[in-house]
């Protein structure tokens, strides 16, 4: 699923809604275009507006204990 497009859009939805957000960094990528990598851009942004930002594993983890 495209970082910087449908996840983001998603996420800020959620937020709007009343929802804490997890999002898993792994699970996610972005277009490599000429003035930029899209990924990382989405990744900057998701650690201004999500409840964390993490590796799948990670966030499994979290959830079975």
């Amino acid at each position: 699923m495209s970082a910087n497009l449908c996840v983001k859009a998603h996420m800020r939805d959620l937020i709007e809604d009343g929802f804490e957000i997890a999002i898993a960094k792994d699970a996610t990528a972005g277009a490599m275009l000429p003035k930029g990598d899209s990924y990382e851009a989405a990744l900057l942004n998701f650690h201004m507006i999500a409840s964390s930002v993490q590796t799948t594993d990670d966030l499994v983890s979290q959830m079975q204990a």
